[in-house]
């Protein structure tokens, strides 16, 4: 009740001031709230991830969020307020009253952006207000008015329509709010934040039944596990999870290391829309094999707990399972873990999960996701190692250095339907490697970035390009080449660069542009491995998420 109060206080007053500046001044006020809330959820997880996570973890995406609003809102009231006069026509009562109208509108979108920076920071309640209702877990306490998930649905209006790309914000945040009420549920102290590479999968399976507990094991009392049903329509999936990194990025405030099951959530889409569920049960103590939804402690129904919302140790291992209720449609794609880390959902299996205690076999990697700002993404099982070109060059333009057939150096491009079939030039079937090295072609997809400042960004790292493989021995390496394949106009282009010397580094396409990389396209970069090397991991560059490429068992021959 008293962040809301507190809310609606800061809205009544916030509208006051707006129309006491009259209607230009609301305008201007109106616009550049507008424009810095879109740019606030485009930018505040790349901007707390890479710059204020390794500074202040708990508090780097509240940080992140409101000054990357502030900051813009701030820069541009100033600018608007210099070259815009504030005079006008309107009578001064009619020009209170149409400032205060805009003015509302303003204040109710402001409001709700400080609504959500507050549910960022870390604490148990906000004002004496908890969204998450441990005694009805699926219904939440709202705000009056629901300032914030306004201001969310905005966000996610912008990053969808005028702000949008190919990746809107609402795929990896269906329901930021409720998110944000998952996360807070755990007690003082309990850390809110992961790196972005502390959870990986290791399994997940379909169970039929979940269990409510009554009674105590204290003192001889017998335990009664009541079966629960998915609901109609809905099934249950047991995954498995492991929570690793550096301990002092996980620990909590008394270094020890707990988690609450809701703040594991599971991304994916319903019939194309996105949705995110929490984790809503877990082992039980006394039987693994029975994963509990709530218990009541000595039959008595006011002890009940839920486990959604309570805080557990992390076990040793890192290893931790939960329970989601999805429905049938529904189709998981990431999984997420506190604020910060999350992982790709890989394939299901057939049998159980193994016990949370026992490791589980690691499966064939799934596509991972690289953030909406990281260029690009690894195309699991489409790499490979060897010296031949993709296809043989016959008619090409370019600067070459071509020695018996095989390309020394240079960068080339043509008509893709001309390669073989018409000969103008020195044929090209390989690619000269240096003696002890083997050729890694790592096949990659074009990321779009959701929103108008992630495609700033997302334009940023394919400008640069610093893809970087890291290998079993240690060594990081950038790209000595990339080809791709892709249609401009009713052409079907091929480019292809290669500079395997010291120090060479790939330069933008001259014909192939992002914006060609939309549909059937081919797109690989080349990398020199030590023969007998492993390729481990692939980062596009900086603090952004790294792709671990062990399971594709890409060993230079």
């Amino acid at each position: 009740m008293w962040f809301s109060l507190f809310m609606l206080l800061f809205l009544l007053a916030a509208t006051y001031f707006q129309a006491i500046q009259g209607t230009t001044s609301a305008i201007i006020m109106g616009v550049t709230t507008a424009l810095s809330a879109g740019i606030a959820f485009g930018t505040y997880e790349y901007v707390a991830e890479t710059a204020l996570m390794g500074v202040v973890p708990e508090f780097a995406h509240p940080i992140a969020f409101m000054g990357m609003f502030l900051v813009p809102l701030i820069v541009l009231r100033l600018m608007l307020d210099s070259l815009i006069s504030r005079a006008n026509m309107l009578p001064h009562l009619l020009d209170r009253a149409v400032a205060g109208v805009i003015g509302f509108f303003t204040a109710f979108l402001i409001t709700g952006m400080l609504a959500i920076g507050l549910q960022m920071v870390p604490w148990p309640s906000v004002i004496g207000f908890s969204r998450f209702d441990h005694a009805n877990p699926k219904d939440q306490n709202e705000l009056w008015l629901r300032m914030d998930r306004a201001a969310a649905s905005y966000g996610a209006m912008l990053s969808a329509g005028v702000f949008g790309g190919e990746q809107p914000l609402s795929s990896d945040h269906p329901d930021l709010v409720s998110e944000l009420g998952w996360l807070q549920a755990g007690v003082r102290g309990v850390r809110r934040t992961a790196p972005v590479d502390a959870l990986t999968f290791q399994a997940a399976s379909e169970i039929p039944q979940i269990f409510d507990v009554r009674g105590s094991n204290v003192s001889g009392r017998t335990l009664s596990y009541d079966p629960v049903d998915p609901a109609a329509g809905h099934r249950f999936l047991r995954v498995t999870v492991k929570v690793g990194g550096d301990p002092d990025k996980l620990g909590d405030s008394d270094q020890q290391r707990r988690f609450v099951p809701a703040a594991i959530r599971l991304v994916g889409a319903n019939n194309e829309a996105p949705e995110i569920y929490p984790g809503i049960a877990v082992p039980d103590d006394v039987n693994p094999n029975n994963f509990v939804r709530t218990w009541e402690m000595g039959g008595i129904a006011a002890d009940k707990r839920y486990t959604a919302g309570q805080t557990l140790p992390l076990p040793a291992s890192g290893v931790v399972e939960v329970v989601f209720e999805v429905p049938k449609t529904f189709v998981p794609r990431t999984i997420k873990y506190k604020l910060g880390a999350q992982t790709a959902f890989g394939s299901m299996s057939s049998e159980p999960a193994p016990p949370p205690d026992q490791p589980a076999p690691t499966p064939t990697p799934t596509p991972t996701i690289g953030g909406r700002t990281s260029g690009v993404k690894v195309i699991f099982g489409k790499s490979h190692f060897g010296a031949d070109l993709p296809v043989t060059l016959t008619a090409y333009q370019g600067a070459t250095d071509v020695q018996n057939g095989s390309l020394v150096e240079g960068s080339v491009r043509g008509n893709a339907a001309e390669q073989g079939a018409v000969r103008r030039d020195a044929e090209v079937a390989r690619f000269q490697v240096p003696e002890g090295k083997a050729l890694l072609h790592l096949n990659v997809e074009s990321l779009r970035a959701g929103s108008l400042a992630g495609q700033v960004l997302n334009f940023a790292a394919q400008t640069v390009e610093n893809y970087i493989v890291e290998d079993d021995r240690g060594n990081q390496l950038t790209p000595v080449g990339k080809y791709a394949t892709a249609k401009i106009g009713d052409d079907e282009i091929f480019e292809l660069q290669y500079y395997p010397q010291p120090g060479g580094r790939v330069k933008p396409f001259e014909l192939i542009k992002s914006a060609h990389l939309k549909k059937d396209y081919q797109l690989v970069y080349l990398y020199l491995l030590d023969s007998g090397a492993k390729a481990m991991k692939f980062s596009p560059g900086g603090n952004l998420r790294t792709i671990e490429l062990d399971g594709e068992n890409l060993v230079a021959p």
